[in-house]
């Protein structure tokens, strides 16, 4: 479904998981594996610790859906991080770039399904559009942290499919 279909979702700070009643995680280092990846229909698959509540869901769908949001405004282009190679110099007082910004390409998501669960697992597909591959750093950067203070998340899957759990035969539109 498109974002542009989808309800817009109020995230307050419980639905980020900011209420110490929604801490479940767990100190195990969740687990990370690429399988074959189609940035312009990627499944992220999510083994959990535990079967997971309406809750852990909701908090699953928040990350995942801010994460999207910031891809879909562009936020993952690797041509225009002035402030990362600002270098040894400070960043204080930097002079930014608009032209270097201006003539970046657009790297932009495109697409976001809804997150689906089945036991222990979740899923989800997004269309990464022309966005790198920084999205995916983010991504997991944002999920380990998720993983150990909200939802426990054994082992988080990009790419490919499982047998056990067939994707949709329309990849492009799920």
């Amino acid at each position: 479904m498109c974002i542009a279909g989808r309800q817009r979702m109020h995230i307050t700070s419980a639905a980020l998981g900011m209420a110490e009643a929604a801490s479940t995680g767990s100190p195990e280092l969740l687990q990370v594996q690429f399988r074959e990846v189609d940035t312009f229909s990627l499944w992220v698959w999510f083994e959990l610790h535990e079967t997971p509540t309406d809750d852990d869901l909701e908090l699953l769908d928040a990350v995942l859906s801010s994460w999207f949001m910031i891809g879909r405004l562009g936020g993952y282009n690797t041509m225009n991080l002035q402030a990362m190679y600002v270098g040894s110099e400070t960043i204080s007082y930097m002079n930014y770039d608009h032209d270097q910004s201006e003539s970046a390409f657009q790297a932009t998501f495109h697409d976001m399904g809804s997150v689906e669960h089945k036991g222990k697992w979740c899923r989800c597909w997004f269309n990464l559009g022309t966005a790198d591959e920084l999205a995916l750093d983010v991504l997991i950067n944002a999920l380990i942290n998720f993983s150990r203070e909200n939802v426990g998340i054994k082992q988080c899957l990009i790419g490919g499919v499982n047998t056990d759990w067939p994707v949709p035969s329309l990849q492009g539109n799920p």
